[in-house]
């Protein structure tokens, strides 16, 4: 079953990019890293995050990328395991962290709305 989406949303967020864009992480300034990160994408995504332009931002959503931020000594965060990357902000800066398993859409569009006047308060 699917739904339309709401236009207003991605007038709102500028997530209407033209058909002529690029996916490529030189035109990018926000990385959304959702679910486990394990340690063979760990290149991939460290590579990702470097050839972005200067003022980047990264949003970790969901529990699984979240965990390690939250608190490791929980059971169930796989943060201790072999394949797992334990906690991304050493890794990767993760400015903003929306958990849940799954996570609410309301949460991933409040936590980039915050983003958007984080980055308008602070220039």
């Amino acid at each position: 079953m699917s739904a339309p989406r709401p236009v207003r949303h991605r007038a709102t967020l500028s997530a209407g990019a033209p058909a002529s864009s690029s996916p490529e992480p030189e035109q990018a300034d926000l990385l959304l890293i959702g679910g486990r990160v394990v340690l063979k994408m760990l290149p991939v995504l460290q590579q990702t995050y470097v050839r972005m332009p200067e003022t980047k931002w990264v949003i970790a959503l969901g529990a699984c990328a979240c965990a390690a931020a939250q608190s490791p000594a929980l059971p169930g965060n796989y943060h201790d395991t072999y394949a797992q990357v334990g906690d991304l902000a050493h890794l990767v800066p993760v400015d903003v962290y929306v958990p849940g398993c799954p996570p609410r859409l309301e949460d991933l569009i409040g936590a980039i709305e915050n983003l958007q006047r984080a980055i308008v308060h602070n220039g």
